[in-house]
């Protein structure tokens, strides 16, 4: 019997999990070299290794919720009702249009639900706007689908703001959505009400109505100046956003899987009717958790120390990390204000290309970064993507040998 792969899986690229370089990690660790990892966003990686978990608060309740045996079966497959109105209690905080349980979707994280929105709203003829750089997902499942993606830049001289004359030029009759991600991965700038207003106002002009925004906002809570980040939902009252959350980031345990999305005035219940159906091809989300995840949000008082720490210690790792790249010469990066990345650059050196920088980095000094090009850059501009969630430690012995790496490979 003969199997056949569809095209798609031959064209799908994921940079940040890229199975050519999880081989070559296998093979520089084969030969005893250390591995420093600063390829994932993750900060409940390498089994707590960084100090960051799920807030205490909610592992007692995740105890007491599995203890009465009465959240072990399926759950609704667009989330149960509690942690609807949980979601949507803490939405209305946030000032997000539309905030009502009937208007929220609950998922194994936002992966999920960016995957079945996309397999519901985009076909061959249709686009999506990025920006660029971009979240490598949205651009794989755009093209999974057949759709062409298209990309306004976020300009680096800037502090990564987005160009708006090229985002208004890019929207037209077949555009089925318009992606913002802020607090941004990859770069950690962090958008002002301004911007985003005028984002709102752009999509709502040239879209006239029918374009919706895929609003990332899952880092909301880590931005490293304390102040709550607005959502792009309460800057308009008739263009559509659809507003994306969740469990991993702001509660540090990706591993958990519980994403959710809000829709914010959309004309008719057409997508998120047929977001709900397709869920339920897939039966439902974790029970269990989804309980404890609307304990979290009611009780949110119980959580203010521990995330004043835990973002005080990330907000020191991250600038500590754009430091020591901003000390080494041949690098330069912005200093990040939120989420936990950076998104340094080559500007001296012999690599033609970021890949070509990012595997010699690897092999020599066992540094393991992401290549910009994974995030939608050219190659030729040797971008990379960097989480410095490590301890400062761990963080000065990495860039110590990347400092020695660069001035080695700088003189040749």
């Amino acid at each position: 019997m003969t199997l056949s792969i569809a095209k798609r899986v031959f064209d799908a690229e994921y940079a940040i999990r890229d199975p050519r370089m999880a081989q070559v990690v296998k093979e520089v660790r084969a030969t005893g070299k250390k591995i420093y990892e600063f390829n994932i966003g993750d900060p409940g990686a390498l089994r707590g290794e960084y100090g960051f978990s799920m807030p205490e608060y909610i592992k007692k309740d995740l105890i007491r919720v599995i203890s009465t045996g009465k959240h072990d079966g399926y759950a609704n497959e667009q989330g149960e009702p509690e942690v609807r109105e949980a979601i949507a209690a803490d939405s209305k905080k946030r000032k997000i249009a539309d905030a009502k349980p009937e208007n929220v979707v609950v998922g194994n994280g936002l992966s999920e639900l960016i995957g079945y929105l996309f397999g519901v709203t985009l076909e061959k003829g249709k686009n999506i706007i990025v920006p660029r750089p971009d979240y490598p997902l949205y651009t794989a499942m755009a093209r999974w689908y057949g759709a062409e993606v298209r990309h306004y830049d976020l300009i680096e001289k800037e502090g990564w703001l987005p160009d708006l004359a090229q985002l208004e030029n890019c929207i037209d009759a077949n555009t089925a959505w318009v992606v913002s991600i802020h607090p941004n991965n990859p770069t950690g700038s962090v958008l002002r009400s301004e911007a985003m207003s005028q984002i709102a106002n752009i999509v709502g002009e040239k879209g006239k109505g029918n374009v919706p925004i895929m609003s990332d906002e899952i880092y909301h809570r880590l931005r490293f100046d304390g102040k709550p980040h607005p959502a792009m939902a309460s800057f308009s009252e008739d263009v559509p956003v659809v507003t994306m959350d969740g469990f991993s980031k702001g509660f540090y345990s990706p591993g958990w899987r519980l994403g959710h999305v809000l829709f914010s005035n959309f004309p008719d219940p057409a997508i998120r009717d047929a977001l709900i159906k397709v869920c339920a091809f897939r039966l439902s989300g974790n029970q269990a958790l989804q309980m404890s995840y609307a304990h979290a949000l009611n009780e949110l008082h119980q959580y203010e120390e521990e995330q004043k720490s835990y973002l005080n210690r990330m907000k020191e790792r991250v600038i500590f990390g754009a430091r020591s790249v901003n000390a080494i010469g041949g690098l330069k990066v912005v200093q990040p204000e939120g989420a936990f990345y950076m998104f340094p650059r080559v500007v001296k050196g012999p690599w033609k290309t970021d890949s070509e920088f990012v595997e010699e980095l690897l092999r020599q000094e066992g540094i393991r970064v992401v290549p910009g090009s994974g995030f939608g850059m050219r190659p030729e501009e040797r971008y990379f993507r960097m989480v410095p969630l490590g301890s400062k430690e761990f963080q000065q012995e990495a860039f110590l040998k990347m400092g020695s790496f660069m001035e080695r490979n700088i003189k040749l």
